[in-house]
């Protein structure tokens, strides 16, 4: 009788066990395949609130109200953006391509 309750205890643990691993599994393989997607949104926001940033300081220099270090500067990271939105993107079909 003992050892069928134990049996019974264990198999109940054993049922939950594989329970968490899937509900695991199944979490990593969708974080997996949303973040990247999510990673990519992001630098392409960045990268026009940065050209948005470098069209300002075009127009500053311009006008004459500013030298042109600023806008140097904006490029700069224009590029920079650019570069981290290249790379987030080839990272996100690396990904793919591995799943």
């Amino acid at each position: 009788m003992k050892n069928l309750k134990k049996e019974k205890e264990m198999a109940k643990y054993e049922q939950k066990r594989l329970t968490n691993n899937i509900t695991y599994n199944a979490d990593i393989y969708y974080w997996n395949s949303v973040t990247p997607a999510e990673m990519v949104k992001a630098a392409e926001e960045f990268k026009t609130s940065v050209s948005l940033l470098t069209d300002v300081a075009r127009h500053r220099v311009e006008e004459e109200y500013t030298d042109r270090y600023g806008l140097l500067m904006a490029e700069i990271m224009l590029n920079d953006a650019d570069c981290h939105l290249l790379q987030t993107k080839n990272n996100r079909v690396i990904g793919k391509i591995n799943n």
